[in-house]
């Protein structure tokens, strides 16, 4: 594995869960992709010359809301209309 990714020549992009699967480390741990890092880390390959495989950082993912039965509920911002007629009761108690 070492060898096959000091060859690769410049630009390259690095997918180590794609070298994970190939070398059969994914079958021994979830975090494959992790190991192969850091055995290739530990072994002197220079990392930082390779593209990384994702460019930009995953959006983050909110939790959605389970209701009592088991329905989701997901947020939806308030209509002007719904605001108004809040402020309206608010006001006249």
């Amino acid at each position: 594995m070492q060898k096959k990714v000091e060859r690769c020549l410049l630009p390259f992009q690095i997918n180590y869960s794609e070298l994970a699967r190939q070398y059969g480390v994914m079958e021994k741990t979830k975090l494959g992709n992790m190991v192969v890092k850091e055995f290739l880390e530990s072994e002197g390959v220079q990392l930082s010359r390779f593209q990384k495989f994702r460019q930009e950082k995953p959006a983050a993912r909110r939790k959605l809301i389970r209701m009592q039965g088991g329905e989701i509920s997901v947020p939806v911002p308030r209509t002007n209309k719904e605001i108004r007629e809040t402020l309206m009761v608010s006001t006249v108690q």
